[in-house]
């Protein structure tokens, strides 16, 4: 499901399980009358929806979803799909206002390795879709060493002249090219825009070994980007620091004090009144783990 909505702050890119091979799993928004509510368009952001929630978080676990209009927010949380067991909920959970989505921290502590269940709704609405999330050693998930799923993608103005502004493009490996111009833009790439920002999750968790961790490939031309790793998909975010970006630049995990982080955010850094063109901002072709773990002793 792709939806762009508009507003004073950004326009946001919505992107439920975008998978590495290009396919989209659509996760419907709420069931109700477009015109009867304020905003039908909630939908799964952390933990994603069949997502995993670190283990090491599940004493202070968080929920969040997108929630562009700010409609105040009621959640439930199950420990089964049956609707038999619900472990906690909240009413009119207000969104802060400097950002995309509504965060909520139930009162619980989950287990390692059982699935959870969760839905929202805007207060007075109809309830989304169940969702469902594994609590999980992030250490033992296989997966590819590149960006695999989308989880957010951000810009903070309309540049309508941007012909590449699918972030399902920066997944999986490098695959960028072509001429650039504005009738034959390349392909295989993700403009981020001016201060536009890309959420992935990473298919192999990043650990923070010898030298760089983590290597951002673009295309087109060089561009400032700044990196960052956290814990989850909403972060909270530590800065691996700022580079000029040609062909590619790498980034070291060990900057922020983290030893594995499976969610990577990668922001330009040019101002957003800056000339809209065909390829304005980070043009993001590819984003590669060097580290990667291999045991789950090394999410310890």
């Amino acid at each position: 499901m792709r939806k762009w909505y508009w507003g004073s702050i950004s326009i946001i890119f919505l992107i439920f399980s975008a998978c590495a091979d290009g396919g989209i799993e659509e996760k419907s928004g709420l069931e109700q009358d477009m015109a009867k509510y304020e905003n039908p368009d909630i939908g799964a952001l952390s933990p994603r929806n069949g997502g995993y929630m670190d283990v090491n978080l599940a004493a202070t676990p968080t929920l969040a979803v997108f929630n562009p209009n700010g409609s105040t927010i009621d959640f439930e949380l199950w420990g089964d799909s049956e609707f038999t067991s619900l472990l906690t909920s909240a009413k009119k959970v207000g969104k802060p206002a400097d950002i995309t989505y509504t965060p909520w921290m139930p009162r619980a502590t989950l287990e390692a390795g059982f699935t959870y269940y969760w839905r929202a709704k805007p207060t007075g609405g109809g309830w989304s879709d169940l969702y469902s999330f594994t609590v999980q050693n992030l250490c033992d998930i296989g997966g590819i060493p590149w960006a695999e799923y989308v989880n957010e993608f951000t810009t903070k103005r309309a540049c309508d002249a941007i012909v590449r502004q699918d972030p399902n493009q920066a997944l999986g490996s490098t695959d960028a090219g072509g001429y650039i111009s504005n009738s034959k833009p390349g392909s295989g790439f993700v403009s981020l825009d001016w201060s536009g920002a890309l959420t992935v999750e990473m298919g192999k968790t990043v650990r923070n070994g010898p030298g760089a961790d983590i290597r951002v490939f673009e295309f087109v031309s060089s561009e400032w980007i700044e990196a960052f790793a956290g814990p989850s998909e909403i972060g909270p975010w530590h800065s691996m620091g700022v580079r000029f970006c040609g062909d590619s630049c790498d980034f070291d995990l060990g900057r922020t004090g983290l030893n594995y982080a499976r969610y990577i955010r990668i922001e330009d850094l040019m101002s957003p009144l800056s000339v809209c063109h065909a390829t304005a901002g980070a043009d993001i072709d590819a984003i590669k783990a060097i580290n990667y773990t291999s045991n789950s002793g090394q999410c310890g």
